[in-house]
């Protein structure tokens, strides 16, 4: 009877232990869920990804180069940022780790997916872009609102809202442009075949008849 009691009273312990040690690592899930620094990398990580989107689903070379480099130019921004976020906060290397490096593979990931969807169809393709550039458009509008928000004189947030229309234009102005200069280098091409074709067969005329 007394080894049977032992034995009770080790496995109540051992399920104590457990217990505790489930509820420790439910505290620490928890935990890691309510800083900020996670949310911020996971949220920096899918726009990252759907900027990728973009890039994959394209099929002209000059908006391939643009969406590019537009993307390089806040990227950098974006990791200064999660890495001061991650350093700033009590969290395991290791899960410091993999978060970053969430982070650094969104963009070649979204580029992948981006183009085998593109393979997809046409119809699934501007879905795709659609929901892309729907994203980052209200990104985009709620951080400038949240930036007039504050409590800063009319002529900064007048500043920011200028900056943010002067930006949209540029972009636009850059889409007109390559969408324009696509067209005719697809003429020139033509042309150039036609010319060639037309010598040719003169040559092959005029070599004929003699």
């Amino acid at each position: 009877m007394q080894n049977i009691d032992n034995i009770d009273h080790i496995h109540e312990h051992s399920c104590e232990g457990v217990h505790i040690h489930d509820e420790k690592s439910i505290g620490k899930f928890l935990e890691i869920l309510t800083l900020q620094s996670f949310f911020l990398t996971i949220s920096l990580a899918i726009h990252s990804c759907i900027e990728g989107m973009i890039i994959g689903t394209s099929t002209d070379v000059n908006y391939v180069f643009i969406s590019s480099f537009c993307i390089l130019l806040h990227k950098w921004i974006a990791g200064v940022t999660v890495s001061l976020s991650l350093n700033s906060n009590n969290m395991n290397k290791t899960l410091k780790a993999i978060l970053l490096l969430t982070f650094v593979f969104a963009s070649p990931l979204g580029i992948v997916l981006g183009h085998m969807a593109k393979s997809a169809g046409q119809k699934v393709t501007c879905l795709i872009n659609a929901v892309s550039i729907g994203t980052l458009l209200f990104i985009g509008c709620e951080i400038l609102l949240n930036e007039i928000k504050q409590n800063i004189s009319r002529k900064v947030r007048l500043c920011k809202w200028l900056s943010f229309c002067f930006s949209c234009l540029i972009a636009f102005a850059l889409i007109s442009f390559t969408t324009s200069m696509a067209p005719h280098t697809h003429g020139d091409i033509d042309t150039h075949v036609h010319v060639h074709h037309h010598d040719h067969d003169h040559d092959h005329d005029h070599g004929h008849n003699h």
